[in-house]
Order: structure tokens, then C-alpha cells, then sequence
């Protein structure tokens, strides 16, 4: 049972806490009716509340781990001697061809290779993985490319792209071209986020090369126009002739055609007389050029990320540029459907989400307890974007009639800020007290952003925006919507 309930003695001591003249402390600050945030810069006067906090020596959590694609300093990866090594290394250079392996064993190398890849320098491991990417088919990518967030769990093309040396990342990318250039269409999609910020000939080589470009318009088209502008579009609008009348509605096509369009006249100079060209062709749909690249409409953009990168940074959405391994994910989102504002805020700790839901151990508890461990690791991620040496902890003792008493704490290893929870708000269905303790953090800081929280219409959740209001507006205007039309369904 995670939660436990203290001896009598202890009971009364933890009863006291929310006496000022019990907790040594600096003057506390309140928050609310009755309700106050106790701030610690000694770990002598925080053991007076004999709750177990400490200012340092704090772990990140699994899902903070998971969620914000930081390296932690202490993660566990499994650790193979040599001689394993070089068992593995031996058996991927012995086997012919890895084609046709069945389902389990593409399982068992997919866990392998994610092992296998983090043993000791990258540049070692390089070679191996280069020969199994030659004798392998498309189908091995879930192999050599995983779409699971999180270090830990990184396969080795994207965990050398994401987290690999300059060096390291132009020999992934040899790998990754050559993937694509021989590569069935229908999983190229895998390989391309990882090349967001590729714009090379022989990317767009690969591209031209790759099999069949009708069976992947939708993916391939829009890369193309952003790499090759106006030389490409030829085999781009000959291929929408021909798939014209297989799309099931219109609005199908529109989409595709406005990806396209979008890439090839945001990143390249297109003179009128091309202009007027491309609209010829579009007549026969009803359709042009200035309909395609129309601002009163949501927009997407399509892997145009530096541009949304700068106007975040500027706007202090983002306080510093944007990692590789965001980059990743947000490039992953926006193959086939281009970058949307939910997806981009989503990769940039900007927005979340939280259950509203409660649960309870044991028959005889007679409160259902929120999940405030969880949920203030979501709002720890956000807050890591300003203030990235913080952690989190939680306590829930019961007293000896099971009324839940929950402290909240936040420490940096200098200073802590811990909040209990009111008695009489053991449903906390919205936890207030988390983003009471975390803004009173933030102020402490002086830094202008607040949590704002929402209750889902349509879900058992609360939608959370980090930032300031003001400023969360302007960005959104980009995309010519609102907070209000953020989709926070499967964040």
C-alpha cells in the first residue's frame, strides 16, 4: 500500500504543522482564504515538520523522465559487459539478411537494439547498426526508429539524431537517406521527422528515388516542394492529376494541395508567370493559388519550425531554443498533417492535461484522494522551461478518522516551498493548491506566467495553459485560432 498512516505520536506533531508557530520557516505567504505557502532555506528547520522533504538530493520521476526528453544524470540503462558486446555485434554480421524475421523476433532485436545502442560511445556502435540497417526491410524500422517519447526508450537512428555529436548525426544521416531512397513507401514517414532540418540534394534525391510517389502523396509531396520548389512541382501535380478522382471527398485533396502549395511559396521566390501556371492547372479543381495560401483559415506549417521556434522564443514561450529531441517530436506530429498550434505547444511544455478522477486504496477509506504526485509532475515540466532545478514531492497521511491531509512541496536544493491542503478540500477535483504552490514560486522568481486552468467540456479532465495569457494569444494568432479552440483530446 503506497500511502501509509503514522503512530498517534506522530499524528500529532503532523496535525500542528499548519500552526505558524510549529514550522520554522521564513515569514509564510498566503495564497488563499486560510491558506498559506511555508518557504525553507534550511534543511534543520524542514525536518521540523518530520514529513520526509529535502531540499537536495531529489530524483526526477519516471513520467518527468518520459515527458520532457531531458538526459537524466542518473537514469539506469542495462549495462552489458564486453563479451555480450560483442556476442550481438557478432550475430547481426553473421545473419544473411533480416527480411523476413517473424513478429517475435522483431520484438526481441526492437528491445535489443534499444539496449544496444546506449552501451558505451555512440561513434562504437555506429558500424553494427549500419550493417543491420543494409540487411534489414522497411518493416525492421520499428527497429532502428521508435516514436515513443522519452531517452530511455530512444531506438538507435533517432537516439543518435537526437542526442549524438555533429559527427554522429551525419553518419545517422547517410543511413537515413539510403533508408529512404530503398525504402517501401509506406513507412518513410518514420524516417522523415528526423530530417526536418535537412534540406541537402541528396535528401531530396532520395525523395525523387523512393518507390512509387502516388502511394505517398501525403507525406512526400510537401517535403519536396520545400526542397526542390518549383522543379518538383511538375511530378507533384501530374501525380494529383492522376489521384484526383481516388480522393473520397474534396476537402481531402485540399488538404494535401494546401500543405504543398504552403511549402513551396513560403520557402521559395515563385514569379508570376509560375504563378499563373499553377493556377491553370488548379482551375479543373475550382481551386488557386491564393485560395490554397489563404490566412482566414487555422493554418498548418508544414515542418516550418525555425520560424515558430523565433516567434515563441520572442513571445518567452520558449526560453531557450528548441532541443533535437523536440525537434523530432514535433516533425513526428507533422508529417501528413503539418505542424498544428496544439502540437507544437504541446512539445513545448506550453499546454497539458490532467485527469479529474480520483482514486482510493483499500475498502475502509472513505475519501477517493487526488493524484497530486502525477499531476504535479505535469505542471514540474512546464515549470522546468523557467526554472529547470526544481523537483517535487508529495505526502498523504491519514489521521485516525481517514481524513486525507496532503503537503505539497517544491524545492530547488537551495530553497523548498511547501503548501498543506485545506481540510475541508480533501476533493480538490480541480487542484488549486498545485498552481497555488507553483505561482507562488514563479513570483517568488518574478517571472510573468501563471497556470491557467480550464475544465473540459467534453472530457473527465482539466486543460492547463503555462505562460502568459496575453502572449499564449499572440502566438496563436499565427495559426488564426484561440485557446478555446485547442483540441486537448489524446495530449
Amino acid at each position: 500500500m503506497k500511502y501509509f498512516i503514522l503512530i498517534a505520536t506522530t499524528l500529532s506533531l503532523l496535525n500542528s504543522c499548519n500552526s505558524q508557530n510549529k514550522i520554522k520557516a521564513l515569514p509564510p505567504i498566503k495564497v488563499a482564504a486560510e491558506q498559506y505557502v511555508y518557504h525553507y532555506t534550511s534543511q534543520k528547520d524542514l525536518d521540523t515538520l518530520e514529513l520526509g522533504f529535502v531540499l537536495k538530493g531529489n530524483k526526477r520521476s519516471f513520467l518527468y523522465i518520459l515527458k520532457s526528453g531531458e538526459i537524466p544524470k542518473n537514469l539506469k540503462i542495462k549495462k552489458w559487459d564486453a563479451e555480450k558486446i560483442k556476442k550481438f555485434e557478432d550475430s547481426i554480421q553473421k545473419t544473411p539478411s533480416f527480411t523476413n524475421i517473424s513478429l517475435r523476433e522483431v520484438n526481441k532485436w526492437e528491445d535489443a537494439f534499444s539496449i544496444y545502442c546506449k552501451q558505451g560511445e555512440m561513434k562504437d556502435r555506429l558500424a553494427t547498426i549500419k550493417t543491420f540497417a543494409e540487411k534489414s526491410g522497411s518493416n525492421q524500422l520499428y527497429i532502428l526508429i521508435s516514436l515513443i517519447e522519452g531517452y530511455k526508450y530512444r531506438a538507435p537512428l533517432d537516439y543518435f539524431m537526437c542526442y549524438g555529436t555533429d559527427s554522429i548525426k551525419k553518419e545517422t544521416t547517410k543511413i537515413l537517406i539510403k533508408l529512404i531512397k530503398n525504402g517501401e513507401t509506406y513507412n518513410i514517414g518514420r524516417i522523415m521527422p528526423l530530417l526536418a532540418d535537412n534540406s541537402s540534394e541528396e535528401y531530396y534525391r532520395a525523395l525523387k528515388q523512393n518507390k512509387r510517389l502516388d502511394r505517398n502523396m501525403t507525406v512526400v509531396a510537401p517535403e519536396l516542394a520545400r526542397l526542390g520548389g518549383v522543379k518538383a512541382m511538375e511530378d507533384i501535380l501530374n501525380t494529383i492529376d492522376y489521384l484526383s478522382d481516388k480522393y473520397l471527398r474534396k476537402e481531402y485533396l485540399i488538404e494535401d494541395l494546401e500543405l504543398i502549395f504552403n511549402n513551396l511559396y513560403r520557402f521559395h521566390k515563385i514569379d508570376n508567370k509560375t504563378k499563373a501556371y499553377h493556377n491553370k492547372r488548379l482551375a479543373k479543381y475550382n481551386l488557386d493559388v491564393d485560395l490554397l495560401l489563404a490566412k482566414n483559415k487555422k493554418l498548418v506549417y508544414q515542418l516550418d519550425i525555425d520560424m515558430l521556434e523565433e516567434k515563441a522564443l520572442k513571445l518567452g514561450l520558449l526560453t531557450k531554443k528548441l532541443t533535437k529531441n523536440q525537434r523530432f517530436q514535433i516533425a513526428e506530429s507533422a508529417i501528413s498533417k503539418g505542424i498544428t498550434a496544439r502540437n507544437f505547444l504541446k512539445n513545448i511544455h506550453v499546454i497539458f492535461s490532467y485527469k479529474s478522477t480520483h482514486y482510493a486504496s483499500g475498502h475502509l477509506v472513505v475519501y477517493s484522494t487526488p493524484d497530486y504526485s502525477g499531476i504535479m509532475e505535469q505542471f514540474m515540466i512546464a515549470l522546468s522551461t523557467d526554472l529547470p532545478n526544481y523537483f517535487t514531492a508529495t505526502r498523504l497521511y491519514k489521521d485516525s478518522g481517514y481524513t486525507p491531509h496532503n503537503y505539497l512541496f517544491l524545492t530547488s536544493g537551495q530553497e523548498g516551498f511547501m503548501l498543506k491542503t485545506k481540510d475541508k478540500d480533501e476533493k480538490d477535483y480541480d487542484h488549486k493548491a498545485v498552481s497555488l504552490l507553483f505561482e507562488t514560486v514563479l513570483k517568488h522568481h518574478s517571472i510573468d506566467k501563471q497556470f491557467i486552468i480550464k475544465k473540459d467540456k467534453s472530457l473527465p479532465q482539466y486543460n492547463v495553459f503555462y505562460g502568459n495569457e496575453e502572449k499564449i494569444k499572440q502566438f496563436l494568432k499565427l495559426f488564426n485560432t484561440t485557446m478555446d479552440d485547442i483540441n486537448f483530446k489524446y495530449l
